[in-house]
This record gives C-alpha cells, structure tokens and sequence, in this order.
C-alpha cells in the first residue's frame, strides 16, 4: 500500500505502474581553462530525483470519478515536503512534494492519469531516528556506525557535565567549535551571574504591587507547585485591567541586564481576553521597561507581544507585534526576554516545544541614543491580567523567572577566556540543518568561522567531544541513493 503524508492511498485509486530512476539526476561539474585541451574536473553534484505514479480512479458510475479526484486532491496537496512510501520499500521513505499536471482522462467510470512527485534530496531516507549514545571521558575517539548507503547528517545533543569555555564537536575531516578554547596564558572567567531565579514551586519573598499599567491590582497569586497562576482565575472587580501583580527584590542592583520568564498563553475561544507582563523596577518602583505578552482581540486568538523601554507613560515600546502574521502566537508556550547593555535594548520572544527548542521567534533591537531609559534594575514586577468583564484568557501562568547582570563585556580578551557552558546546558549541533543551539535557542555567535558542519559516511565513524565534559546523544537518519 502506498502512503503518503502518513495516510494510505484511497481505496478507489488503482496504481498501475511506478516509475522511478536508479539514481537521482547527476551533473559533472567541469570548468574550461583556455589553452589546456579538455576540461578540468571538479567531481559530480547529485540533484533531485522524481517517483511517477500510473493511477487509475474507480468510480461506482459515470459522475462519480471528479468527485473522487476532489477527493484525491486532498490526500494529494500539502505545501510543505510529506513522506512517500512505496509497497516495494516499506522500511523507507522519501520526502516529496506533488509537483506538475494532475490531468485525468475520464471514460465512463474510469480516470486516468499520472501523479509526479518531486524528491529534493534525491535520497530515501529510514522512517526512524538511528540514535547513539555515550558519556566520554577523555577525548579519543568513540564510534558511530553508519548503515545507510550514503553520507547521513546527524543532531548531536551535548549535555553539559562541567562549566566550560568552548565545546567542539570533531570528526575525521571536520569539526565544528563553539566558544574559544582553553589558553594557559588566559584564565577562564565565570560571565553573565544570575541575581535572581524562580521556579515557582513556592510563592514567597514577593510582595504585592500597589499598580499596574493601565488597571488595578485584583485578587491574588497561587503556586501549583511548577507555575504561578491567579489564585481561583478570580480577577475580582474592575473596569479596566485587573488581576494579581507583585514584586520581588534582586540580590543586588544592576545596570547591564537580561530577564527572562517562562510563560503559558493559550485561548479556547475567541472572544477571550487576557494578559502577562513584567515590569522593571528601580530601587524606588519607578519603570525602567516592561515585557509583555497579551490578546485584546475579540475577533480570535491573536496575542501580540510588547517590550518597552521607560515607564507606561511616557516608554518607548520598540516591540509591538503579532509576529510574522496574526496568530503566530497563538497556543503560546514559550519565552518572554528583555534586555538592556549600556545603551541597546533588546526583546527576544520564542515558542518552545515540548524537546525545549525554539520554534515561532522574534528579536528586535532599539538604540537609546539619548540616554532617556537608565537606572539600575534593583527588582521585578509579574502581572497576570484580566479585562472589565471579558472572559479571560483559559490559560495564563508564569513558569519561570530568572535575572542575568550582563558582564560578558568587563571581560579582558588579552588575559581572560569567558565561561559561556554550564552545567546542565544543553548544546545542539544540527549538521542537517547547520544550526547551533543552546538550550534550544540558536547561537550562532558562538560559533567558530573555521567551523564546517560534519556528516557520517558510510560504515564506522570515529568522534570526538573536546573537552571532554558533556554527555553526548546522537540521532540521524540512514539514507540511500
């Protein structure tokens, strides 16, 4: 039975032949040099490959074959690549897309006609994820083995055992090096300190808030033990915003900083309404900035996301957006963060999925060229809010909350080396895709330019982690020509 998009083929599709190549399309890539006879020879590059089906589409009587080629349509359309399984292979698949005419020829209950799919790899790949897994101790090499037929591109998961300056992933030919390594004329210096983190297992050690912006202050926080909510989703009485709103003290007062908070944002009807914010605070509760996620939509689920820089009268909101279209954000579970060092401010927002990478984003960056927004971060302000009489949001909670004094910058290059791994980080080098992550967010600023992105040839691989101080997992599919 073929499948594709992880659906069987109808029932009332008849596949008459499969047409396919042994190999994918190959181009000779020569170069002509004047004077030399011939050509110079630069090896070959694999191109796309294409399946053809022969269908055939049964009708139970002459007006019954459009309605199910409409039928088909559906099964057959997707914008993006789907799985394509073929009965001859079912242990593979291959990525492809619909592509060309989709003509059918009718007589009485019978259509014809031929679907094309388009592989752009030009490979099959397995249906599943061959994983690898080891904890090294020094850096000699461990093996991987590669049993496809071709070069595979793995994701490898460094988690971090020891704080560390850099991390390099090394293969026979390649490598792939983030951060700087160790220099015995350097020391490696601990930057970016946290002064204050919450879990929310508990809530103490906050006290509440006279105000928030725009509205009163209603009700009360609750913990469930891993997040903060509205204590009863009772936001008590109000015209305008209202909802619970407290403060927390940082160990210390800073001037370079970075917050971030972890947060649940998720409507189940359209006409609800509903807000999360946090505000920056001085030692005397003056604003500094606010971040925000909030939907005042009655039309659906369209939260938009805020960053400020100053207070609510008179800020400087350089974030205010849906994301790419409206509803990006929809379903948010993910990151809120604001930061300022010296004078550049920046907002950064994330979904994060359940593996903890980063998925829908947005960042933006604002200049206080005239030094308006200073002062030293001395506390922070969290805000669950709802509005007047509008059902609230279903959904609303802080997860986490954590405070970095931003130091990377008081770093001395010529003597010292920032520790910028900790224990507990998790770094991922995605050599499919050529992205780096930490802890799911990209970085690509760590990133070595001597760095080239590595692939298992076929058979054994050896590795290496350097230094050795992360437990490392490693997936990739098998693929074939």
């Amino acid at each position: 039975m073929i499948k594709f998009a992880g659906i069987n083929i109808p029932s009332y599709v008849r596949v008459n032949a499969i047409k396919y190549s042994v190999l994918p399309s190959i181009d000779s890539k020569t170069e002509k040099v004047y004077g030399r006879y011939g050509e110079y020879d630069f090896g070959t590059e694999v191109g796309t490959s294409t399946i053809k089906l022969d269908i055939q589409i049964v009708g139970i009587d002459d007006h019954d074959v459009i309605k199910k080629a409409r039928d088909l349509a559906q099964w057959l359309y997707y914008e993006d690549l789907q799985p394509l399984i073929l009965d001859d292979e079912p242990d593979k698949q291959y990525m492809a897309r619909l592509v060309g005419d989709t003509d059918i020829e009718e007589t009485f209950r019978i259509g014809s006609g031929t679907l094309e799919f388009l592989v752009p790899s030009g490979v099959a790949e397995a249906l599943t994820d061959t994983t690898f897994s080891t904890s090294p101790s020094t850096t000699d090499p461990f093996t991987v083995t590669n049993n496809g037929g071709i070069d595979a591109y793995p994701i490898v998961d460094l988690t971090m055992k020891k704080d560390s300056t850099s991390i390099a992933l090394v293969s026979e030919d390649k490598y792939v090096l983030l951060g700087q390594t160790g220099d015995v004329e350097r020391t490696s210096v601990a930057v970016d300190p946290i002064v204050l983190s919450d879990t929310f297992s508990t809530y103490s050690g906050y006290a509440t808030a006279s105000n928030v912006d725009g509205g009163v202050v209603t009700g009360s926080f609750a913990s469930t033990g891993a997040r903060l909510t509205q204590s009863g989703n009772d936001f008590g009485e109000g015209t305008t915003w209202k909802g619970a709103s407290a403060i927390k003290s940082l160990s210390r007062s800073i001037n370079d900083f970075e917050v971030t908070t972890l947060v649940g944002f998720d409507s189940d009807k359209a006409e609800q309404i509903g807000r999360i914010e946090c505000y920056l605070l001085d030692s005397n509760n003056t604003q500094l900035g606010k971040i925000a996620i909030k939907d005042v939509a009655s039309e659906g689920e369209y939260p938009m996301v805020e960053a400020r820089a100053g207070n609510y009268a008179g800020g400087k909101y350089f974030v205010q957006s849906y994301g790419d279209k409206k509803g990006v954000f929809a379903g948010f579970v993910g990151m809120l963060r604001i930061s300022r060092k010296g004078k550049r401010w920046s907002a950064y927002f994330a979904k994060v999925d359940a593996k903890g990478n980063h998925t829908t984003r947005l960042y933006k960056e604002w200049y206080d060229s005239t030094s308006q927004f200073t002062g030293s971060l001395s506390k922070v302000q969290i805000h669950i809010g709802a509005f007047n009489d509008r059902t609230p949001v279903k959904t609303m909670y802080l997860e986490d909350l954590k405070v970095r004094e931003l130091t990377s910058d008081s770093v001395d290059s010529s003597t010292q080396i920032p520790i910028i791994f900790k224990t507990g980080d998790v770094v991922t080098i995605d050599n499919e895709k050529a992205i780096v992550l930490k802890n799911g967010e990209p970085v690509f600023y760590y990133l070595d330019p001597s760095s080239d992105f590595i692939s298992l040839k076929k058979g054994d691989n050896g590795l290496i982690i350097s230094p050795a101080v992360a437990d490392v997992s490693i997936r990739f599919r098998e693929r074939w020509l």
